[in-house]
């Protein structure tokens, strides 16, 4: 009797269990081999130097301003950047040349950072904001700016003759990452 009422007991569940599942089978269904890939972002930087410096050696005098373009470009060939990015830009003047000042400025004439009085110094520029936009091919165009300011023969500018002075720029692109997305 007691196995009577486990057999009966057992039989019970199962049917419940069917009524609850709606059937005895268990569904599984598999996927296999989807592949996908993903790529980093395109980020392209470059420059092009058609201004003059670079291959030229820039000759200044007491009431001289000389100025010298610089390009950057958010491509090369077909592959352009595919994100948003600022830039940063720094140029350092190291001089014998005390009397020279120099500035940056964009294609406006505007200046751009500080500039440098004294003949040595940074000029550091920070965008803040996208210079270029993902995806669409772009070229910006800098100016150095270097002036000797006219001198008087009683303040010794003739002891410049002959020195030299050089600059570097260097120019960092950065993602611009988008923080009202989402």
């Amino acid at each position: 009797m007691k196995n009577r009422k486990i057999l009966i007991g057992v039989l019970a569940l199962f049917i419940l269990a069917t009524m609850v599942s709606g059937s005895l089978a268990i569904y599984q269904a598999s996927i296999n081999d989807i592949d996908d890939s993903f790529a980093a972002a395109k980020f392209v930087i470059d420059s092009d130097t058609n201004g003059g410096f670079f291959e030229n050696i820039l000759i200044v005098a007491p009431g001289d301003t000389v100025k010298s373009n610089f390009v950057i470009k958010n491509y090369t060939g077909s592959d352009i950047t595919e994100t948003d990015m600022k830039l940063d830009v720094t140029v350092t003047l190291d001089s014998e040349i005390t009397p020279l000042n120099m500035w940056l400025e964009d294609s406006n004439g505007n200046k751009l950072g500080n500039g440098i009085t004294g003949g040595e110094g940074t000029i550091t520029y920070d965008s803040k904001t996208a210079v270029f936009t993902a995806n669409v091919a772009k070229d910006v165009t800098y100016t150095v700016v270097c002036k000797w300011p006219e001198g008087t023969t009683s303040n010794g500018d003739i002891k410049f003759q002959g020195k030299s002075a050089s600059f570097s720029i260097k120019v960092t692109g950065t993602q611009v990452i988008d923080t009202t997305a989402n």
